[in-house]
């Protein structure tokens, strides 16, 4: 199979191909650098593809989709390192995988280590404990081995019925904690809390604040 592909490319090495319906399946795009049990195939659709040979790189623009370990990925342009496995997606970016859904304008995903950063304009849609989680932020960062997750810049989370804004926010997997820094906030209908650096358990459903907190509360009569 590699040595199929290897031949497509060297008649294809200095052609650029531009069709609207046009169709790459790559079979073995992943295969360079990966060991065998971990490899993965992938396919690609675009308008338009280039690729430099000496580089070992493709530049796809035009409706670009590529699908891989059960992510689809849209954008406008995908630039793939495959000596290095890094694919790096602009304008427009679009991604599902599993219950995550992210919206960015750029995507750096790491093919081999499963690290995805999206920057500017970023949008997840997720679930956390059971519960729908929704962010915006100006840069996030997520390990898809751990299941942790960075968030900074205008940080703003809906979940469990509470909004959270801070200028950063990390996701602990292992210990499913939530920690907001730089200017926390929680909010839940008229009661709300600010500090410098709040902890919130979403296992046993407990909020943790420190550092100047100040708090204001409905009062139940």
């Amino acid at each position: 199979m590699t040595k199929m592909l290897n031949s497509i490319l060297r008649l294809g090495e200095a052609i650029v191909v531009k069709n609207k319906q046009v169709i790459l399946a790559v079979i073995c795009l992943l295969l360079v650098s990966l060991q065998p049990a971990l490899a993965q195939t992938g396919h690609l659709t675009s308008d338009h593809l280039r690729y430099k040979k000496d580089e070992d790189i493709f530049i796809a623009t035009g409706n670009v989709k590529l699908n891989y370990d059960k992510r689809v990925v849209t954008a406008q342009r995908l630039r793939m390192d495959r000596n290095k496995n890094l694919a790096y997606f602009s304008d427009d970016v679009h991604l599902t995988a599993k219950q995550d859904e992210i919206w960015s304008q750029k995507l750096k995903f790491d093919l081999e280590e499963n690290i995805l950063i999206a920057q500017q304009q970023v949008k997840l849609n997720t679930t956390k404990d059971n519960k729908s989680l929704n962010l915006t932020s100006d840069y996030l960062k997520m390990w898809g081995k751990s299941n942790d997750l960075l968030a900074q810049g205008n940080v703003d989370v809906v979940y469990n019925k509470q909004k959270i804004k801070g200028d950063k926010l990390e996701y602990i997997a292992k210990t499913e904690k939530m920690i907001v820094t730089q200017g926390a906030k929680i909010k839940e209908g008229d009661n709300w809390i600010e500090s410098q650096k709040v902890i919130i358990s979403l296992a046993n459903d407990t909020i943790n604040a420190t550092g100047s907190v100040e708090m204001e509360f409905e009062i139940k009569e």
